[in-house]
């Protein structure tokens, strides 16, 4: 796995926004609805990764959900996922 740094100099009032950056540094398709929403999209070697990023400021709750898309058994070496 690659180890991701990123210096940045963004408030950590919305973290969607340091998210965003991380995103735009490694050049991955992402689409910002709103500035409490973000969806990134990152194919694997093995799947396809989707990352649901969710703010919601009036109790500064953050979420984080992950969706991946396996192809099947077959494409991992072995026959694993």
């Amino acid at each position: 796995m690659t180890a991701i740094s990123v210096e940045t100099t963004t408030s950590a009032a919305n973290p969607i926004d340091l998210v965003e950056e991380i995103v735009q540094a490694n050049e991955w398709a992402h689409d910002r609805a709103n500035d409490a929403e973000m969806v990134v999209e990152v194919s694997g070697r093995w799947c396809e990764y989707r990352m649901f990023f969710l703010w919601q400021q009036d109790n500064q709750r953050a979420a984080f959900l992950l969706w991946i898309r396996h192809e099947g058994a077959e494409a991992a070496p072995g026959g694993g996922l």
